[in-house]
């Protein structure tokens, strides 16, 4: 079947006490308001608390967007590329913006679970040009963070991949979002698959998420030193304990990747609490780090005013610092 020809067929929806190797499901309609402001803003306010699901949505759409790409390896040479198949104005939106950002393709990969997706944008021209994983939130997807991050990214010369993760349906056990390890198995995944390409840096590769990707950005941190030579989040952090999609205190303190944190001072959903947590392992690792806080903001930050500069800003920094250590 064409990509993007036909809509999704519904989801069926587990039963509100659905059990999955003895965890609660958590459906999309047991996340109340945005999505993500009920669910794990329990666990990150209370992390010792079990999460209560509630009844799934069984007419509810996918969140997925990336039907709207080529499968890996076909360019998108412009907005005429689109199938006159496809249906509603936002696919056209995200072929557009691929065509003018960059060279967009779709990638498939394979992992324990069977394949999942990923995103990629190449700036114009031969690079080489840095890479950057970008991973998204609660209910999120890799086109998703692609179109409101990485065209502007790419736009600054970054070759872009973020893919989908498990949270990215906001369905399964609590423990296989964020952090988990099939979560970072897949960034290492699109790692390898990023530096594989000749027009990138494989040196100058760094890594950003917000929310649930901010937890998944951390967690492959500390999992794999070498992974990238810097990093960013927004709306994330880290608690007491283990077992929830957030890292814990003990996985953060064996990372070494210089971090900048950035929070939102009235966010309910991830307490700015948790990356002051972060900042404070890193500090006391000794490992460079920088905290901002946005006083008035809330949980999402990716509209903030210059973000993209701050990114720009620091990954070149730690990149010119990398290669000075080298020398």
């Amino acid at each position: 079947m064409p990509y993007g020809a036909t809509q999704p067929a519904p989801r069926q929806a587990p039963p509100a006490d659905a059990l999955n190797g003895g965890g609660r499901r958590v459906t999309a309609n047991g996340q109340e308001g945005s999505g993500t402001e009920s669910g794990v803003r329990r666990f990150l306010l209370h992390p010792g608390r079990k999460r209560r699901g509630r009844g799934g949505d069984p007419g509810r759409r996918p969140s997925h967007t990336l039907r709207a790409f080529p499968k890996s390896g076909t360019q998108l040479g412009g907005a005429g590329g689109v199938e006159s198949g496809m249906r509603g104005c936002w696919i056209l939106g995200v072929m557009v913006a691929a065509a003018v950002a960059g060279r967009g393709e779709l990638v498939e990969m394979e992992d324990e679970g069977g394949t999942f997706q990923a995103v990629m944008e190449i700036p114009a021209g031969e690079g080489p040009f840095p890479g950057l994983l970008l991973s998204h939130g609660l209910g999120g997807s890799g086109g998703q963070i692609m179109r409101s991050m990485g065209r502007r990214m790419v736009a600054r010369g970054y070759a872009c991949i973020a893919p989908d993760y498990t949270h990215a349906r906001r369905e399964g056990r609590w423990e296989e979002f964020g952090a988990s390890g099939a979560n970072i198995r897949r960034a290492q995944k699109c790692l390898e698959r990023l530096r594989a390409r000749k027009e990138v840096d494989g040196a100058r590769v760094f890594a950003a998420g917000n929310s649930m990707g901010a937890f998944l950005t951390i967690g492959l941190a500390a999992a794999d030193p070498d992974a990238v030579c810097a990093a960013a989040v927004t709306a994330g952090g880290i608690v007491e304990v283990p077992g929830t999609p957030a890292p814990s205190r003990a996985a953060a303190e064996r990372i070494r990747v210089p971090f900048l944190i950035l929070h939102g001072g009235a966010d309910t959903t991830v307490p700015p609490e948790r990356s002051e947590m972060l900042e404070e392992v890193l500090r006391a690792a000794g490992v460079p780090c920088e905290r901002r806080v946005y006083p008035e903001a809330g949980h999402i930050l990716l509209g903030v005013p210059g973000l993209e500069e701050m990114l720009d800003a620091w990954f070149q920094k730690h990149a010119a610092e990398a290669g000075a250590a080298q020398r």
